[in-house]
């Protein structure tokens, strides 16, 4: 799985550039509209159906908090870092980005500076498939986490191994999709391992895991070229 490493600096303008193109880049830092703006252009949605769970909380600042939509509010580990938000789905779900809501300004030294996401379908094979480090953060940093062409290989080869016909890998719009629509796991991990300051507990005012809406399969191209009337 490849890994993706970047960093966004303190200074305005580096942030604002990122901003202003986030289909090209890694990890950049949105306002609200902008990360609306995004979602509409990619076809994202926010994935809800999954289990939430956090290292550790501080009471009144659980996780809710990070999901009630609200930048008021905030989920509060308590412990040393690493701090771990963890989500799991119940069935392989693509995930193409993961959107944290930070805000160094209310927050100073609880402020999270470097993330890593992992992703896996069990906690035996979890996998590192971005770290990020960004300084100051204001808005939603947004990681984005689709695949790469080596991980999209070893998907093609254990299709092979099960029989798949080379016709259906190359002529079903469906194979293109999977291999665009993210990264697939059942096992999401956010780990939160340095904050500003060198900050012992974190503050994380929102959360989004955003996937691709996904079609219905009688709507690809493949389906309606085999209906026949009958």
């Amino acid at each position: 799985m490849h890994l993706e490493r970047a960093s966004v600096g303190e200074d305005a303008n580096e942030i604002d550039n990122a901003a202003a193109n986030p289909n090209n880049n890694i990890v950049c830092v949105l306002n609200d509209e902008q990360l609306i703006m995004f979602e509409k252009q990619e076809a994202l949605v926010a994935l809800r159906d999954a289990v939430w769970s956090v290292s550790s909380a501080k009471h009144g600042n659980g996780v809710t908090c990070l999901l009630d939509r609200s930048h008021d509010t905030y989920w509060q580990s308590d412990g040393v870092v690493p701090h771990i938000i963890s989500i799991d789905f119940s069935r392989l779900t693509p995930v193409a980005a993961v959107a944290l809501y930070l805000d160094y300004k209310e927050d100073k030294s609880y402020t999270p500076r470097k993330t890593r996401v992992q992703a896996g379908t069990h906690s035996g094979d979890m996998a590192d498939i971005a770290v990020v480090t960004i300084d100051n953060p204001e808005g939603w940093v947004l990681i984005k986490t689709t695949s790469e062409p080596e991980v999209q290989g070893h998907w093609e080869a254990d299709l092979e191994e099960q029989g798949a016909r080379e016709s259906e890998l190359l002529e079903t719009n469906d194979y293109s999709d999977f291999r665009e629509n993210g990264v697939w796991c059942t096992h999401l991990r956010v780990v939160l391992e340095e904050n500003l300051q060198e900050g012992r507990d974190c503050h994380v005012r929102g959360l989004r895991v955003l996937g691709h809406v996904r079609r219905s399969s009688f709507t690809t191209a493949a389906f309606r070229q085999s209906m026949v009337l009958r």
